[in-house]
């Protein structure tokens, strides 16, 4: 298996795919990842399925934003606290694992025909299904994506000043005095999240990690799904460095009127 530092630093949001239907070998891994139990950190239970794409299918639309996808990842998850974080956090695995695998994705919220996909999905009552993913071969040429990297600034992330801070100083965290989290708050920086908004703001409190929701943005489903993507992308680096924790919802008490508290992560022996 690939380093998940790696996997993370070479995924890229793919708009435009090749017709090419998957062979069934890529078929059957993806569709075993699809099936996998991802624990989440608070509980939730999404189930995940392939959908196939049959020439001259309406309902499964994306309104232009993806070209030619074969497949899809669509989930669905019964609605409880931090159930948009989970499904955030379970979906990104997912899609890091297809990364791997050399098939082309990207995050879709809300730009999709969520009729067509839901009908597909069968939900039951209590289940929502917040986002989906194109899932298949990259064409050669990209297409739409200089167009739509531009306008989703997709190439501009915020620098370490405006996302990490020290508790125990008060004030912005340097890559030089984050120690042991240097390489998973890295990865944080870099997850994909809608509009490249990146909502989190993370504290390091010694050896608990607070995430917040920060900016003037509700706190809607998009953004629960941006941090449960945070989650993923530092457990994920945490776990490959060999270094294990629980997460927790106990507020420490520092939300303001442009952040929000949201959940902590505590290392343990």
């Amino acid at each position: 298996m690939s380093s998940i530092i790696e996997i993370i630093q070479s995924r890229t949001s793919w708009r435009t795919y090749s017709k090419e239907k998957l062979i069934e070998t890529d078929r059957a891994k993806l569709q075993e990842l699809v099936q996998k139990d991802i624990p989440t950190p608070f509980g939730a239970k999404p189930r995940f399925r392939i959908i196939d794409y049959e020439s001259g299918e309406q309902r499964l639309g994306t309104y232009g934003f993806i070209k030619d996808a074969q497949h899809f990842i669509a989930g669905a998850v019964k609605s409880q606290p931090m159930c948009f974080e989970d499904y955030g956090y379970a979906l990104e695995s997912i899609i890091l694992n297809a990364t791997e695998l050399g098939l082309g994705t990207c995050w879709l919220g809300g730009t999709f025909n969520r009729q067509g996909f839901t009908k597909e999905m069968s939900l039951v009552n209590g289940e929502e299904m917040p986002a989906i993913t194109p899932v298949g071969y990259k064409a050669e040429r990209r297409g739409l994506e200089k167009m739509m990297r531009w306008a989703a600034n997709s190439r501009n992330r915020k620098p370490w000043n405006q996302i990490f801070y020290d508790k125990q100083q008060g004030t912005p965290l340097t890559r030089d005095h984050a120690g042991i989290y240097e390489t998973a708050f890295e990865m944080v920086r870099l997850a994909p999240s809608a509009s490249n908004g990146q909502p989190w703001m993370i504290i390091l409190d010694e050896d608990t990690v607070h995430f917040y929701h920060k900016g003037k943005t509700e706190y809607d489903v998009f953004r629960q799904l941006d941090l449960g993507i945070a989650f993923s992308h530092f457990k994920l680096t945490m776990k490959e460095i060999g270094v294990n924790g629980v997460w927790s919802r106990e507020d420490p008490g520092k939300d303001t009127d442009k952040s929000r508290y949201i959940a902590s992560w505590s290392m343990v022996e």
